[in-house]
């Protein structure tokens, strides 16, 4: 089941169990502990990594706070410190989000499904951020491999223009698209949303410039 809507989208947080917010911003270090990292004034340098902010969500609710700045970094399942828990619904998902306010740019996002290492990531949420993959002869901007329960919010995806390359490519059950500009994907041909799965929702999306279709579901 495919649905398109257009109109309003309220994601609700009631319920949601008491977890920890942490935060990575540029000024950080890896060397700070996740218990340091859940002071402001103490973050994590990066995101991903055994040391980065990642790393430290390990309870359903918890909430990774990225500070302004461009990271030249693929946030996944499948590099250490992988592989990551998994939510156990919307009310208790694991988010990845920019500090309100402030602009954050990474490279890419990729999650994979492997059930022989335990790369089933389901109720997680990706919420503000700018997915820039300008990476010469490198993948898409968001890749996913048949995962689950997976909300991307208030975003922007491109490829700014790379060859053949299109913005959001894979499949998944469950995977919502709310809010998100998707734009400038690929020359000659590639696509804006090269998409397989079933449930899926896309809810006021953007998108513009792209050299093959829109959607092609």
């Amino acid at each position: 089941l495919m649905a398109v809507v257009v109109g309003a989208f309220t994601v609700t947080s009631s319920g949601r169990a008491a977890a920890d917010t942490y935060y990575v911003a540029q000024n950080g270090s890896d060397e700070n502990s996740c218990a340091g990292a859940r002071n402001i004034d103490r973050p994590k340098r990066n995101i991903m990594g055994t040391n980065g902010g990642i790393a430290c969500m390990q309870s359903p609710g918890d909430t990774l706070l990225i500070r302004q700045g461009t990271y030249p970094e693929t946030i996944n399942n499948y590099t250490a410190p992988y592989p990551l828990p998994s939510g156990t619904s919307w009310d208790n998902a694991f988010t990845v989000a920019a500090y309100p306010g402030e602009t954050v740019v990474v490279q890419r996002i990729a999650i994979a499904t492997d059930d022989h290492l335990n790369l089933n990531l389901a109720y997680w949420i990706f919420d503000g951020l700018h997915v820039v993959n300008t990476v010469p002869g490198g993948n898409e901007a968001i890749g996913l491999g048949s995962p689950n329960h997976l909300r991307f919010v208030n975003m922007e995806v491109t490829t700014a223009g790379r060859e053949s390359t299109s913005c959001v490519l894979g499949a998944g059950n469950f995977i919502e698209f709310i809010n998100v500009e998707v734009h400038s994907c690929g020359d000659p041909i590639a696509y804006g949303f090269y998409w397989a799965g079933s449930d899926s929702l896309f809810d006021q999306i953007k998108l513009h410039d792209t050299t093959g279709y829109g959607f092609h579901i």
